[in-house]
């Protein structure tokens, strides 16, 4: 018999980016979840959510390590302030969440990826297959907790960027099952392909806005969500914005979650 399905979801935020932390809830607040939700949080803010309050001085793994270990369930997915949930569809991740237990999957990758090897067919639109590279990622993914904690507890010290580094991704290729979604279809959002039941809109880049044209080649879908974001919150924002989605010229700019 398969062990059940225990999520948690968390919103993993910090004060600096409290402009974009209220994107986020709006779009959660659209969505109906099967799992008990969490912000992970330096400060309080007023949500209807659980807030775990982390040590800022902490660097990120032991920031997530500690918020980790205040809640109980078998996977965790995380998900940061600036990946907006657009879309959310409980009866597809916990399906998910059952194929990782039955193959023995620690990690499971959100986003889309053709090149996904050792296929599990989900339905006849989605399927999951292993890694071929990015073994460690801090876009959306479900983790088994345990596996998660381990990774962290041995990276403790890594900051943001620092813990998708070279060594982590060789010990989590060695040591760990890591999987990743294929659809047939997969919507273009920024940077990333991604599935209709979980699909979300990259919204930051090192601090700085990522630019809303027509030039970005998003879904219409995507791109008409993208638009309505820009004008609710962040027309006339102080938050600078790279000049196009590829530019990176804020690549010296220090990361809030070093």
């Amino acid at each position: 018999m398969s062990e059940p399905v225990s999520l948690c979801v968390a919103i993993y935020t910090h004060s600096d980016f409290f402009d974009i932390l209220p994107i986020q809830l709006e779009y959660f607040s659209r969505h109906t979840f099967d799992a008990k939700i969490y912000l992970f949080s330096n400060k309080p803010y007023d949500s209807s959510y659980e807030t775990i309050i982390y040590d800022d001085s902490l660097p990120y793994a032991s920031r997530l390590l500690y918020c980790m270990g205040q809640i109980a369930c078998s996977h965790i997915l995380i998900i940061h302030e600036n990946d907006i949930l657009l879309n959310y569809e409980a009866t597809t991740i916990d399906t998910l969440i059952k194929a990782m237990i039955e193959h023995g999957i620690d990690s499971l990758d959100l986003k889309h990826d053709y090149h996904a090897q050792d296929i599990v067919v989900i339905d006849e639109n989605l399927a999951i297959g292993k890694k071929w590279e990015y073994f460690f990622c801090v876009q959306p993914t479900i983790w088994n907790k345990n596996s998660l904690a381990n990774v962290l507890h041995m990276f403790r010290d890594r900051s943001y960027r620092m813990i998708e580094q070279d060594d982590v991704q060789k010990h989590i290729r060695e040591n760990y099952r890591t999987y990743i979604c294929r659809h047939k279809d997969s919507l273009q959002s920024i940077w990333y392909r991604v599935y209709k039941h979980f699909c979300f809109l990259h919204l930051t880049s090192r601090l700085l806005l990522l630019p809303c044209t027509d030039l970005n080649g998003l879904d219409p879908y995507i791109q008409k969500e993208h638009e309505y974001i820009f004008e609710k919150y962040l027309r006339g924002s102080d938050r600078e914005t790279q000049p196009t989605v590829h530019s990176f010229l804020s690549h010296a700019v220090k990361d809030h979650r070093w």
